[in-house]
């Protein structure tokens, strides 16, 4: 494959200079820190502001008679279109061709026109149709593009950084409805949604002109590890780049093996719980006896719990290894998925704060399994195929819990879900290290015979 093999060990370091990279840790650097702040308030905007149909839904159905049903399913519908564009980009990214910070800006920009229009819009057919554009744009934003970004920028440490960046999304729980009803106090309903356009639009221009795809453009190291010197770090740059374009994990022969489809459909299960839970939250409180202002005081409960869930993820990932975290993450899941069905204030708010660490890991374990398994120069490659796989799965998400609950109710909607969801626990099982490398072995012997 162009360079020495030296094994890859607990945390996924693979050639001799990427083993000789591994042998200081100096934290995230202040650069690093930027990225993960960046990445953490993305979080917060594509999730806060979308997720105000949690309560925006009501104004809806009363200015215009929009079904509700409906308006909570649009998340899955957006996210099937979604799916197109993530493989399409995964191919176009792999191939070096499209920047991942091209994508930031463009996909950005698609989220902040889009949330602005949502308090404007007086036709239900033109409202779904933003909304879906809406969904590519914050989806691809901020799971595929900045992901791959912190993936490039800390290949070994994907898992710990993105355990910080996730938290963006229990916040974003915790706070959507509480902003969503005070800043409806002091403004129009369609000046909410401008506000949060404006928002959106001055965190995607500080991705775009705040980072590059690869820190060694901006003259800083992979994970931060300055045992390579500077002097070198160009042509560490080149070098990596000609293994990623060695690679030889095409998408075709990314689906003909049976560990893509296993990691991805554990990964998606987890999804698909949090993505239709976390969206629903207040009306599944209500559903549960609360009354309006208990439901958003407990969201922000539920939020400030998962935030730290959320990181102690990303620690157990780093620490014990995805695999054991990805496992631990779904356990945790279908016990709370059990807990959120119970109709008492105490089970709601606990099995809430689990799905919400759920979402969190979700996002994380994606980016840290395509690291850890295929590791840095392999990754533009692999990620698309395997987040594309898993939005698949995780978007009916939100389809499947609206219509689980309007044909039943929340109670018994969550005890199929848990028996869902654990369905990953065992397809995950049978994964085990060292797959990537045996696939390559067996090809280089195939173009050697």
């Amino acid at each position: 494959m162009g360079a020495k093999e030296t094994g890859f060990g607990k945390k996924g370091w693979n050639t001799e200079e990427e083993s000789k990279m591994g042998a200081k840790e100096t934290g995230f650097g202040k650069k690093g820190w930027m990225l993960i702040i960046y990445c953490l308030i993305t979080f917060y905007v594509a999730t806060a502001f979308k997720d105000t149909m949690n309560i925006a839904v009501m104004t809806f159905e009363e200015q215009y008679g929009w079904d509700r049903t409906l308006l909570l399913s649009l998340a899955s519908i957006g996210a099937y279109v979604t799916c197109i564009a993530i493989y399409l980009l995964g191919i176009i990214t792999a191939s070096g061709k499209v920047k991942l910070r091209s994508i930031i800006l463009v996909t950005g920009l698609m989220y902040a026109i889009t949330i602005s229009l949502w308090g404007v819009i007086p036709n239900l057919n033109v409202f779904i149709a933003n909304y879906i554009i809406m969904t590519i744009g914050f989806t691809v934003w901020s799971q595929f593009a900045n992901n791959a970004l912190c993936g490039k920028w800390f290949p070994k440490k994907s898992g710990h950084v993105l355990g910080w960046t996730t938290i963006g999304f229990p916040l974003a729980a915790a706070t959507n409805a509480l902003l969503f009803n005070t800043l409806l106090k002091y403004m129009e309903f369609k000046n909410i949604y401008f506000l949060f356009g404006f928002i959106t639009l001055l965190v995607c221009l500080w991705g775009y002109f705040g980072f590059r795809d690869d820190p060694e453009e901006m003259g800083f190291f992979p994970d931060n590890d300055t045992s390579m010197d500077k002097e070198k770090l160009g042509q560490y740059l080149k070098k990596e780049r000609e293994l990623e374009r060695q690679s030889i994990w095409s998408t075709k022969r990314m689906l003909k093996i049976k560990e893509t489809w296993l990691i991805s459909i554990s990964n998606g299960v987890l999804l698909l719980v949090a993505s239709g839970s976390m969206g629903q939250m207040v009306v599944r409180f209500l559903s549960g006896g609360l009354e309006i202002g208990q439901a958003v005081k407990l969201m922000t409960i539920v939020g400030i719990s998962s935030a730290i869930g959320s990181w102690a993820f990303g620690k157990f990932d780093y620490r014990y290894g995805v695999k054991n975290a990805l496992l631990l993450a779904i356990a945790v899941t279908v016990a709370s998925c059990g807990l959120y069905s119970i109709n008492q204030y105490a089970t709601m708010a606990i099995g809430a704060s689990g799905i919400g660490v759920g979402l969190g890991a979700s996002s994380n374990l994606v980016v840290s399994c395509t690291n850890f398994y295929w590791k840095r120069r392999n990754f533009k490659k692999a990620y698309g195929t395997i987040l594309t796989l898993v939005t698949i799965i995780g978007s009916a998400g939100a389809i499947v819990v609206a219509n689980l609950a309007k044909v039943t109710n929340y109670s018994v909607a969550y005890w199929i879900i848990a028996a869902l969801v654990s369905i990953g626990f065992f397809t995950m099982l049978p994964v085990k290290e060292g797959f990537v490398e045996k696939y390559e072995e067996e090809y280089t012997r195939e173009l050697a015979s």
